[in-house]
């Protein structure tokens, strides 16, 4: 991520207000960092790339805190978007291509949930979903 290559290319849009999960700090970042890193491949050679990061809560009251990145990368076709949903499943012709199977891992040990849909046009929302309190039964 610190390529000056990147740089203007990853546009930040925070909620008003402030929020606080419990969790690993290192294991959610190491899901973002996946995330980005995801979308950063997909605009790769786009001639405007754009990956957009929001965070903020969702639900009345705030239930949740939802980490969305947004690529503009290429379409995804049915197969691949398919090999994406599943769980330990490799999609990627670089590296291990399991930073998707990571993020959905951290994701789940915080009592969340990844998020993955495609975009009219091409590319992807992948989001990251964390709640904001347990409940009873979670624990």
């Amino acid at each position: 991520m610190s390529d000056p290559n990147n740089a203007g290319l990853i546009e930040l849009r925070l909620d008003e207000g402030s929020f606080a999960i419990q969790g690993s700090a290192s294991g959610l970042e190491l899901a973002i960092a996946n995330l980005l890193q995801n979308a950063v491949k997909a605009v790769r050679g786009k001639e405007a790339p754009c990956v957009l990061v929001t965070l903020g809560a969702q639900g009345q009251p705030p239930k949740e805190v939802v980490l969305s990145v947004e690529d503009n990368g290429p379409e995804i076709s049915d197969e691949i978007f398919e090999s994406m949903q599943a769980p330990s499943q490799s999609f990627s012709s670089k590296g291990l291509g399991f930073g998707l199977s990571i993020v959905r891992s951290i994701a789940e040990d915080h009592f969340g949930r990844l998020e993955l849909a495609r975009k009219p046009g091409g590319g992807l929302r992948a989001a990251l979903v964390i709640p904001l309190e347990r409940r009873n039964d979670d624990v």
